[in-house]
C-alpha cells in the first residue's frame, strides 16, 4: 500500500490497483490505522 500525489490528485495504491482519494492530512490516517490495532496495542500508540 502506498499513497502518492506527485502528479496531481491524491492516490492510494493497493495490490496493483489505484484509487483516487480525498486527503485530509495525517491525523485521519493515523486514527484509521490505530483503530485497526487490537485494543491492547492501541494503548501503546
Amino acid at each position: 500500500m502506498r499513497f502518492d500525489n506527485h502528479h496531481g490528485p491524491h492516490e492510494l495504491h493497493i495490490a496493483g490497483q489505484v484509487f483516487e482519494i480525498e486527503y485530509e492530512g495525517l491525523q485521519p490516517l493515523y486514527q484509521v490505522w490505530r483503530a485497526a490495532l487490537p485494543p491492547e496495542k492501541r494503548i501503546e500508540w
